[in-house]
């Protein structure tokens, strides 16, 4: 039995891009910086780790849409990396001085959302 195995075509290279999602940057003790997402950001913070901002996630999003389609148009993936990278910096850049607390994530309400002990009401 002879399997045959089609060429790679990157035409037919399906790219799943997720919404945008915010994003919280710390310090590293060497001087940079790290991207996480909201759950991993409460656990850094309460632990001391310092917030160097927060960003909404859309310049990195639009750098993987444009990576996406110059990869569909020249195939290039060292261009795509490029992009991709750039996109991590504009982010870092647009999040730089946005301070904002992460929710609190030891406390769940019963969909797994984090709850605020301070806007509860007492019955």
């Amino acid at each position: 039995m002879d399997i045959q195995i089609p060429e790679f075509d990157p035409s037919n290279v399906k790219f799943k891009i997720d919404p945008p999602v915010q994003t919280f940057f710390f310090k590293r003790e060497d001087g940079s910086c790290f991207p996480v997402h909201e759950r991993e950001a409460w656990t850094l913070y309460k632990t001391g780790h310092k917030i160097m901002g927060v960003s909404d996630g859309t310049k990195f999003q639009q750098a993987l849409i444009e990576a996406k389609e110059l990869y569909k148009t020249t195939g290039d993936f060292k261009a795509c990396q490029d992009r991709v990278r750039l996109g991590e910096k504009e982010e870092l850049e647009s999040a730089l001085g946005n301070i904002k607390i992460p929710r609190n994530f030891d406390r769940l309400d019963s969909t797994g959302n984090p709850t605020n002990i301070m806007q509860e009401k007492i019955i």
